[in-house]
């Protein structure tokens, strides 16, 4: 019988707290769990619980070890500090400060010739050298190198920006194969 009260108590439990969300290796506390369901309701995503990296800066994230899955609004305090590790690359290309996975090269290199090194950039593609002023803007730079993807009838391309209701919200890499828009009006393209 308190096998039973213990084990129907632990479902309770479970069924009233949310599964964890843990971002650059922290689970989110009650405050961080709370800013992220009220993005979900707000863009009408569901959020699923599960292990993920962040950059901050750029409001770039992707799943824990593995490349860039695309963008939310940069500059939420979520989880721990970004690693380098986070997305498991071994490309010797840090943005951020984390090394890029070999898709995420593979993505930039439709735009430009991506050089080992260490850069920043922000949430407009805005970037440059680590400690240096902007060099470049990587959705100029795709609109001009790249344009079959671009330009391609019903296609955006590649990489552009998630806004609703006039404002910008982020950015995102999409395989190129249209547009995609939310309820709220905001767009991928």
């Amino acid at each position: 019988m308190r096998f039973l009260l213990t084990l129907c108590a632990t479902l309770a439990m479970a069924a009233q707290d949310p599964a964890p969300i843990v971002v650059n290796g922290k689970t989110l506390t009650a405050a961080e769990w709370k800013q992220v369901q009220e993005l979900g309701r707000r863009y009408r995503v569901k959020v699923i619980p599960g292990r993920y990296w962040y950059d901050a800066r750029s409001g770039l994230w992707g799943y824990e070890g593995k490349p860039a899955m695309g963008a939310i609004l940069p500059g939420l305090r979520l989880g721990g500090d970004l690693s380098a590790r986070a997305s498991n690359g071994n490309t010797g290309v840090f943005v951020n400060g984390r090394e890029l996975h070999l898709v995420d090269i593979q993505a930039v290199s439709r735009c430009t010739v991506v050089n080992r090194g260490r850069y920043w950039m922000d949430a407009y593609g805005n970037g440059g050298h680590e400690g240096q002023p902007a060099a470049w803007n990587l959705v100029q730079l795709c609109r001009q190198n790249a344009p079959s993807a671009l330009g391609a009838p019903g296609n955006r391309g590649w990489y552009g920006n998630v806004s609703g209701d006039g404002q910008m919200v982020g950015a995102v890499f999409s395989d190129g194969a249209g547009v995609t828009c939310g309820p709220d009006g905001g767009c991928v393209y």
